[in-house]
């Protein structure tokens, strides 16, 4: 969990705010806390830090990160973006594959937002 994080409790809700450097980081923190016995709900309200990333190497980051991805075919799917915020767009076969698309653009840094618009085509 990164150290800015606070974590306020009532009646095993948990709210969570403070900022993330990195979208793994804002996703596990909900995970391990979420496990903890007598936590009813988590609300993540993280904010990401954004990173000063130029718009073109976010774009060629995931780019290489999807074609890392064995199981996905990276000339099916296309990135738009907008301040940070990416939209995953294209055609996978399984929602494994989309899931995967996901977590890559999501890893990149400049990234704050990942909406996936890919469709699943069998």
């Amino acid at each position: 969990m990164p150290d800015n994080v606070k974590a306020e409790v009532s009646n095993g809700h948990v709210t969570l705010r403070g900022e993330a450097n990195w979208r793994y980081q804002h996703d596990e923190t909900s995970r391990a806390v979420r496990h903890i016995a007598g936590v009813h709900n988590v609300s993540n309200q993280m904010t990401i830090k954004p990173h000063l990333a130029k718009a073109a190497d976010i774009d060629q980051r995931i780019g290489a990160a999807i074609e890392r991805m064995a199981d996905l075919d990276a000339r099916s799917i296309w990135i738009t973006q907008t301040n940070g915020t990416v939209h995953l767009h294209g055609h996978v076969h399984s929602l494994a594959e989309r899931r995967t698309a996901e977590r890559a653009a999501a890893s990149a840094p400049g990234v704050t937002s990942v909406q996936n618009e890919i469709v699943i085509t069998p």
